[in-house]
């Protein structure tokens, strides 16, 4: 199988197979680990199925069980690796604005910073964080001082982040296992306005673009919704007597 046949299995994302596939040559070619930027998990699921067995890698995300990781191509399987990646943290007390991950994440990329750039944004009680790419991360803690209405200050963090989204578990009633009848459900939409936000590139799943209304959601896929939120399809509880499906699903808050 040539190299174009082979990318041809990653519909939606050829791009990015072919990009970490390229350089995953380089790692074997150079001998020499070979740095990603970050990933989301979908992007990573894609370099993963590209190694299969036979490539080494690792990845991180700056934190126990982080989303966005950067990977790493190994030229030896016992490689060590040391990312490139800076977490950065300041404190933050929700006085007069409660500050939100798009406000943040629109904050650094106002800087001329891109996605890719910057890990996961984590919001606590008292404190932001965010994953960075270590090149710049001097250059984020001058410039990120103000976010909104709010004053902040970054600074390295060298501690361990530990961190669990929050969810709640919802069940929903729906008459097919199709992703426009899935994303009516989640939204409280009409079928027909579910397959429109589809369409529109509103709708993706594991972090890449949903391409058809017909593609059928499976066990622990991630479902994002913009304007309406973030959601895992966890499982099929039961069939109801008309054959509809009773699914449950995480819904994060």
């Amino acid at each position: 199988m040539t190299k174009t046949e082979h990318l041809e299995h990653f519909k939606g994302a050829r791009e990015l197979a072919a990009r970490l596939s390229d350089q995953i040559e380089m790692c074997e070619r150079q001998n020499r680990v070979i740095f990603t930027p970050f990933l989301s998990q979908g992007e990573g699921m894609i370099a993963q199925r590209l190694c299969g067995r036979g490539q080494p890698y690792a990845f991180d995300g700056g934190y126990p069980g982080a989303e966005r990781c950067c990977y790493a191509f190994l030229p030896y399987p016992d490689t060590e690796v040391c990312f490139p990646i800076c977490l950065l943290k300041a404190a933050y007390r929700p006085r007069f604005e409660t500050l939100t991950h798009r406000d943040v994440l629109g904050a650094f990329m106002h800087q001329g910073i891109e996605r890719e750039q910057l890990g996961d944004i984590v919001m606590t009680q008292d404190a932001v964080y965010v994953a960075v790419s270590e090149s710049i991360s001097g250059y984020l803690i001058d410039q990120v001082t103000k976010i909104r209405h709010t004053s902040l200050r970054f600074e390295r963090y060298e501690g361990v982040l530990h961190h669990t989204p929050s969810f709640e578990v919802r069940q929903y009633n729906v008459s097919s296992l199709r992703m426009d009848a899935v994303v009516a459900a989640l939204c409280r939409l009409p079928r027909a306005k579910a397959a429109s936000l589809i369409a529109s590139g509103m709708v993706k799943v594991n972090d890449l673009p949903l391409e058809t209304s017909s593609s059928l959601c499976h066990n622990n896929s991630t479902v994002s919704i913009r304007g309406h939120g973030r959601f895992q399809f966890i499982e099929v509880k039961h069939t109801t007597k008309k054959n509809r499906f009773v699914i449950e699903v995480r819904v994060y808050c």
